[in-house]
């Protein structure tokens, strides 16, 4: 609407969401400019509602090479092409694989389970699949929240939150973060239902000081809240 743009008569797609798949109309674009990505002419899908207030979500669409810098205690965000930059003093750097045509995925330990985390920074909390549940938890815990999962096509799905042993990164451990199980539809859509996977979502995310995201390399290179500064 603040656009003032009206959906294609003739033009739709289907957009899935962590809850589910919806066919959605689309408009079409000249360009779209974020820092220095830029997509266009191209078709966008149009979504109900996003997460957090958002006017939209900034798919993987364009940022092969790019490298995404988060800097949450100064609300900055800067995408712009890598350089191959190694992580600086202070960060952490943990190693990142494709799959699945763009999922980032490190591997880590939920406990002492392996297990995959993709990097989903368009999720607002951090979900887990069936698999690592029962892998983590021989009986069920006293101290379950149930917490319904709203995702962008507006489908709403129930799981269990549960506060996790430390989640290891390698040379990062994250302690103190909870994750809602589920059988959420896009772990089957991703054909993950049958190894430990989670998704790390924006309240974990989010709680690092600064977070680069670097495509070019492969990388994920985190600071943690408190960390010297360097000079």
């Amino acid at each position: 609407q603040l656009m003032g743009v009206l959906p294609s008569g003739d033009g739709s797609t289907v957009v899935t969401g962590f809850t589910g798949s919806a066919r959605v109309p689309t408009i079409h674009v000249d360009h779209m400019e974020v820092g220095e990505l830029l997509l266009g002419p191209t078709v966008l899908p149009i979504l109900s509602d996003v997460f957090g207030g958002a006017q939209g979500v900034l798919g993987i669409e364009g940022l092969t090479g790019m490298r995404v810098y988060a800097d949450f205690g100064r609300d900055r965000l800067v995408i712009a092409r890598s350089h191959g930059e190694r992580a600086g003093r202070d960060f952490t750097a943990v190693p990142l694989r494709l799959i699945r045509g763009g999922l980032l995925v490190a591997d880590v330990h939920v406990g002492s389970v392996r297990a995959k985390a993709i990097v989903d920074t368009g999720a607002q909390g951090t979900i887990g699949n069936l698999m690592l549940r029962d892998a983590l938890m021989r009986h069920p815990p006293r101290n379950v929240a149930h917490e319904d999962v709203i995702g962008v096509t507006l489908d709403v799905q129930g799981g269990d939150n549960i506060p996790m042993p430390d989640i290891d990164f390698g040379h990062l451990t994250i302690r103190g973060v909870r994750v809602t199980f589920g059988d959420m539809y896009l772990f089957q859509h991703w054909k993950l239902t049958d190894e430990p996977t989670l998704t790390l979502g924006m309240d974990l995310l989010g709680s690092f000081d600064v977070l680069i995201i670097d495509y070019s390399r492969h990388e994920l290179q985190i600071r943690l809240r408190g960390a010297q500064m360097p000079y």
